[in-house]
């Protein structure tokens, strides 16, 4: 099912009504030209559009039934769920084909579980996350999947990702955040008091600048969290030298495979790197 919905709490219900009904979901991402849009729902062969909008006015869908959820009946009581497998399709996600024609990653259950139960998110610290990527990035999967699969809760974000923002999602109790590491860096040099009160602040999918090394939370350093479904390194930011405070490649997460599947990472930039084998260390 292709999901075409605002950030939401309707959201994250539809993404955990469509699993627990045995489908798998497409995210779309309400931004992008109809062209883009027709391009992944043919592609995935996406038999029908969850959305939020105006089903009747929903262009780039053509062909495919278009429904709003949110009227639709609520199931019979005694309705009888599919039993669903560790390797079942949970969701196709499509790369933005910067480097050529946008490629769907398919994601299973036992992907998500496996990045849920890694140790590294254990012990409290992302009890409750902020929803602030759209769903159609990977770092959702961190976001909305870590917390609720680990007994914990999602705090959706209505906007933008901006010094205030985080300043009431700590108010609100958020304990923990994934951000690139290019907006951490123009956070932290904005106000890098914004982050006082999270226990874990996670960033990557690029160098971390170094004067937002030292800050006030806990932060660690990796691949984007679509990449640690298979594999990643990762490693906590301390305070260094200035000589020293380029991100380094940190060590393989417990629940990725840091020996040859799909994802491999430089041990010195912390960047995704291509190649076979096991990972350069």
């Amino acid at each position: 099912m292709g999901l075409l919905m605002d950030r939401s709490a309707d959201l994250v219900l539809t993404m955990l009504a469509v699993l627990k009904a045995g489908g798998a979901y497409v995210p779309l991402h309400p931004a992008n030209p109809e062209e883009r849009r027709r391009d992944i729902l043919g592609r995935s062969g996406t038999t029908l559009v969850l959305t939020d909008r105006d089903p009747a006015a929903l262009t780039g869908a053509e062909g495919v039934p278009v429904l709003d959820p949110r009227t639709l009946p609520d199931p019979p009581v005694d309705v009888v769920l599919p039993a669903v497998h560790r390797d079942s399709l949970a969701y196709v996600m499509f790369t933005s084909g910067s480097t050529g024609v946008p490629k769907g990653v398919a994601v299973t259950h036992a992907d998500i579980t496996a990045l849920a139960a890694d140790g590294r998110f254990a012990g409290g610290a992302h009890e409750r996350v902020l929803f602030h990527s759209p769903h159609s990035f990977d770092a959702a999967t961190y976001e909305v999947w870590v917390p609720l699969l680990n007994g914990g809760s999602v705090t959706v974000a209505t906007g933008d990702l901006t010094t205030a923002a985080i300043r009431q999602a700590v108010t609100d109790g958020v304990t923990a955040l994934w951000i690139t590491a290019a907006l951490f860096g123009v956070l932290v040099e904005e106000d890098p008091e914004c982050f006082a009160g999270l226990k874990e602040i996670w960033t990557g999918g690029d160098a971390v600048p170094h004067h937002a090394a030292p800050h006030p939370a806990d932060p660690s350093s990796g691949p984007d969290p679509g990449q640690r479904l298979r594999a990643h390194r990762d490693h906590h930011l301390r305070r260094q030298r200035p000589a020293d405070r380029r991100g380094r490649g940190g060590r393989p997460g417990a629940a990725g495979h840091a020996d040859g599947h799909d994802v491999h990472v430089h041990p010195r930039t912390g960047h995704p790197a291509s190649g076979a084998g096991r990972c350069p260390g």
